[in-house]
């Protein structure tokens, strides 16, 4: 018998009888007459029992109208209570977890009924419930204004424990989000299973998160196993712990997979032997953190001491938990709280101890860039002594660079110089010829004028005035051509010196067609001076279009009688190897000097119908010093001072070659704009 009076709030384990129905079949009217057994305990806890569990206890009110009867098993399956008056049998409730929450007549995360009575008045109730768990089940019974005062307390710690939870994560989520730490993640999983666990375990999850979706009732102990897994990648991360410290690594992987296998026999429904063992692991793996902790502690992990107390003292609170489900310490707020605050308190170490581990970070972070700093400023002062012996040897090597750049000028100075020389050379000898034939006649017609001077003295006395006039016609056509043939020496000399001199710092306005067939002619005659028995087909064509334009004449000859001379060259050493092959009717040596003015440009070609350019070597030929001629016959500067010359004047050298046909180069220069007409 239960007496109820204002202010009680009683466990009435002790009040009760239970009967277990195995046939799960029985009907209240049938359970009524069976045999009940007597509880001992203040909670009832019959282990697992597959079977209908009936109980039944009889209430009386003292004082009080309105009594609350509360069941604190979430869990349970199935649930029905029965209030028998005056043999009359009358259904309160019918649910259970696997039913939706919103069947309760009262919304609360535990099973709550309403009982109205009169003061004095008796009445007996049944219960009939069903779990897939162990049946360990608190039964109370409360008066009104207690029941009203409990609750507020109830749930004023229920919203301390969310709230701690959930600022828990929130805090370590901005932190994860800010340093990217593994250890972070893994807690932050932790708190979202173990959460989901306890919600779940307390009732709470299936009011506040799943009412709709019973579901997932079965489903809480899966969260155990999550909870464990995380934790121990956790632990790993946290006590630093690998595959050197071989007993707890290889321990932790132990413990990780039988979680796994226990999440997977939850979802088999394998209930009772998933509970068990879940149970268990979740004792044995508590001693296994702590001693994980004590032993990083030992190897220098400072941060572990926080890692633990939290679950030294977690463990504290779970071993109180179950020794009040198993009736051996006294059920009161803190016993039946226990496990919450417990995990509250680990929650809130943990973090303590992450926050520590970064705190560390951030020290050891702080020594070493001032370390670096210090570095910095020693590299700082090293560079700043490197800099300053670096400038004195930069300034010693500035003044070495300026001194080997003037030599260097006065060097290319020489070898432009020398490449005029060698080509004035190379027309000397030839030319020399070439002057030889006028002067011979200049000589011949002297002698003979000589002569004709003698014999006018003699006719002069006879007075033959026919005769006289005779030898005075024979003396100025004889002098005409003293004048002719000295004048076509003397172009030739003028030609040379042109050639020879060294370039003024002004350009002249010349036409281009005459410089060219000036040029023309110079290397012709050199040509010509040095085998007179070469046949050799020079032709020129020259536009009448060309205008004279502004330019260096000397440089822009010396360019012109280069190529020439290659031309003629090419020409005839093609020539002489197929006589030497016996090649019947060689082609002769061809050159085509030519002009032509197109698109604001002039145009200067020179063409051979030589061996031609092979294609290897073509990106070669201005290259200072490169020559294909044999020793002693080219110095390989003509083509590099012929590039220079005419980069220099805005322009640019063609090269169109086909091995075997013959060369054509082909000076562009652009006409200047501001010399257009």
């Amino acid at each position: 018998m239960v007496k109820v009076k204002s202010g009680d709030r009683l466990f009435i384990g002790k009040s009760i009888e239970y009967f277990i129905d195995t046939t799960n079949e029985l009907m209240i009217q049938e359970v009524m007459d069976k045999p009940f057994v007597k509880s001992t305990t203040d909670i009832l806890n019959l282990g697992h029992v597959a079977s209908n569990v009936w109980t039944r206890f009889n209430v009386v009110s003292e004082n009080e109208r309105e009594v609350f009867l509360e069941i604190n098993a979430p869990l349970i399956q199935q649930l029905e209570i029965f209030e028998v008056k005056e043999n009359k049998v009358l259904n309160l409730f019918k649910g259970g977890a696997g039913l939706s929450f919103g069947q309760r007549p009262i919304h609360s995360e535990n099973w709550l009924i309403d009982i109205k009575l009169d003061p004095g008045e008796k009445t007996a109730l049944y219960i009939k419930g069903q779990s897939y768990y162990p049946y360990q089940i608190p039964i109370v019974i409360s008066s009104k204004n207690k029941f009203v005062e409990d609750s507020k307390r109830h749930y004023l710690f229920w919203g301390i424990y969310m709230g701690v939870m959930l600022f828990a994560f929130i805090y370590n989520f901005f932190i994860y989000l800010s340093i990217k730490e593994r250890s972070y993640l893994y807690y932050l999983i932790y708190i979202v299973s173990s959460m989901a666990f306890y919600l779940g375990l307390s009732g709470f999850g299936f009011w506040l998160f799943w009412s709709d979706s019973p579901i997932f009732n079965p489903m809480v102990p899966i969260f155990v196993s999550i909870t464990n897994c995380v934790i121990i990648l956790f632990t790993f991360d946290f006590l630093q712990i690998d595959k050197k410290q071989k007993g707890l690594y290889y321990t932790g992987c132990i413990f990780f997979v039988i979680f796994v296998i226990l999440a997977i026999m939850n979802l088999l429904k394998m209930y009772e032997i998933a509970l068990n063992l879940s149970q268990l692991m979740s004792l044995l793996i508590c001693f296994y953190f702590i001693t994980a902790g004590f032993i990083s502690l030992k190897n220098g992990v400072a941060t572990a001491k926080y890692y633990v107390l939290a679950w030294t003292l977690f463990l504290i609170m779970v071993v109180v938990f179950i020794l009040t489900l198993n009736n051996v310490l006294p059920t009161t707020f803190f016993t039946t709280h226990g496990i919450f605050i417990g995990h509250m308190t680990e929650v809130a170490l943990l973090s303590f101890a992450l926050a520590d581990k970064i705190n560390k970070l951030k020290k050891e972070n702080e020594l070493s860039q001032l370390r670096v700093i210090e570095s910095l400023r020693e590299k700082e002062k090293m560079q700043l002594e490197l800099n300053q012996e670096l400038e004195g040897k930069v300034k010693e090597r500035t003044f070495e660079l300026e001194k080997t750049i003037t030599n260097l000028k006065e060097a290319q100075n020489q070898l432009v110089q020398a490449e005029k020389m060698a080509s004035l050379g190379q027309l000397t000898a030839g030319i020399a010829h070439e002057i030889q034939n006028p002067l011979n006649f200049v000589n011949n017609f002297a002698d003979i004028n000589r002569e004709l001077l003698e014999d006018l003295k003699n006719v002069v006395k006879t007075g033959n005035h026919e005769e006289i006039d005779d030898i005075i016609s024979n003396l100025t056509d004889n002098e005409n051509k003293v004048l002719h043939h000295g004048g076509r020496a003397s172009s030739i000399v003028k030609g040379m010196l042109q050639h020879s001199r060294t370039r003024g710092n002004n350009k002249e306005k010349i036409n281009l067609n005459t410089l060219c067939d000036e040029y023309g002619k110079l290397a012709f005659a050199g040509f010509k001076g040095n085998d007179n028995s070469l046949e050799m087909n020079f032709m020129t064509e020259f536009d009448p279009n060309v205008k004279e334009m502004m330019i260096y004449p000397q440089d822009i000859g010396r360019t012109i009688l280069n190529f020439l001379n290659n031309a003629f060259y090419a020409a005839t050493i093609r020539y002489s190897a197929e006589k030497e092959r016996g090649v019947s009717n060689p082609e002769k040596p061809i050159v085509k000097l030519s002009t032509h003015m197109e698109n604001d440009r002039i145009f200067i070609s020179v063409m051979d119908n030589g061996q031609g350019v092979p294609n290897e070597i073509k990106d070669k030929i201005f290259q200072p010093f490169f020559t294909t001629k044999p020793t002693g016959k080219g110095t390989g500067l003509g083509l590099s001072l012929s590039y220079d010359i005419i980069h220099a004047h805005g322009g640019e050298i063609l090269v169109d070659s086909k091995e075997g046909m013959g060369t054509t180069f082909t000076i562009s220069i652009p006409f200047p704009q501001n010399e257009k007409q």
